[in-house]
């Protein structure tokens, strides 16, 4: 299920030189050398937070109405269609306005792939954003590994229309599409830290026994993920959605979501949701969050599928 804790984030690469010079200068006994006392600060010089997770699940709630929904830090994504960019709201650093400039690279199939805007005092840190907008559906996934741990970052799906028709008792169905996410590796908080992955969507639904059990499966297989400029680095294995839910509305309830090894050992794990879209129901998209066993790696995924 989406755990209630937020993204955690650490200062970024610049911080560690500020560190050294401030414990030196202390004397090197653990305290604060400019207030004399204890340092309860993290990296950032932020306060320490109550940690109040129960460190099992790794993703955050979905909020929003009976359209939107986002999960993270962000608060919305707005596709500009007049110039072909993304305005992405409230993540810190990330430019004037939060405008993100489509880049070009096209490994992420079905997806555009979208930068924040640096200037000489402006876009401190660097995200980097997939995005995708499909007949009844849209979503899209931000990151940046401009921090030592994952910083910050969310996603968004988006349905047209607040009302749809479900197909009940019509038998299974079967929706495939693409996949697109952000890839953030926790360490030397530089852009090498952050990456952009592709694959195939497959969401399989049961309409038939909808009274009873109202099911939702599904597989993101073809799993590839490249550099920010679209060099491939590798394979990645299937992630595997487990059995979720249908509300009346038509959103589908957090589920789990897990990839395996060559073992059938759990190598990632986390959660998704989502939502059937279109007059009847022709489309569904969702997000999906996982993090490897280590909590070293953050994938943040969207997909969208037609039936």
């Amino acid at each position: 299920m989406f755990d209630e804790a937020p993204f955690g984030r650490l200062a970024p690469v610049f911080a560690v030189a500020l560190a050294l010079t401030l414990s030196a200068c202390g004397g090197g006994d653990g305290s604060n050398p400019v207030t004399g006392g204890s340092d309860s600060s993290t990296d950032d010089g932020t306060p320490d937070e109550e940690d109040t997770s129960d460190g099992e699940d790794v993703t955050t709630p979905t909020t929003g109405d009976n359209t939107t929904r986002t999960t993270g830090d962000l608060t919305g994504i707005t596709y500009n269609a007049a110039d072909n960019t993304i305005t992405v709201d409230d993540l810190p650093f990330d430019g004037v306005d939060g405008v993100y400039v489509n880049t070009g690279v096209t490994a992420v199939a079905g997806f555009n792939v979208y930068a924040s805007q640096r200037g000489d005092e402006t876009g401190q840190r660097q995200y980097y954003a997939v995005y995708r907008k499909d007949t009844y559906v849209e979503a899209g996934s931000v990151q940046t590994g401009d921090y030592f741990d994952f910083g910050f970052g969310g996603a968004q799906y988006k349905r047209s229309d607040d009302t749809v028709t479900l197909p009940i008792g019509t038998g299974e169905a079967v929706y495939n599409g693409s996949y697109g996410g952000t890839r953030v590796e926790s360490g030397s908080g530089n852009e090498d830290d952050i990456s952009i992955v592709s694959g195939t969507a497959r969401i399989e639904v049961d309409f038939l026994d909808f009274e009873t059990t109202s099911a939702v499966e599904g597989q993101i297989h073809s799993r590839q993920y490249y550099t920010v400029d679209g060099t491939l680095l590798g394979n990645l294995p299937t992630i595997y959605l487990n059995t979720a839910n249908i509300t009346e509305s038509g959103f589908i309830e957090s589920g789990e979501a897990n990839t395996y090894d060559e073992e059938g050992e759990a190598v990632e794990s986390g959660s998704y949701a989502g939502v059937f879209a279109g007059p009847n129901g022709e489309q569904i998209t969702g997000v999906i969050i996982l993090e490897d066993d280590r909590s070293t790696v953050r994938e943040i995924g969207v997909f969208t599928a037609t039936d």
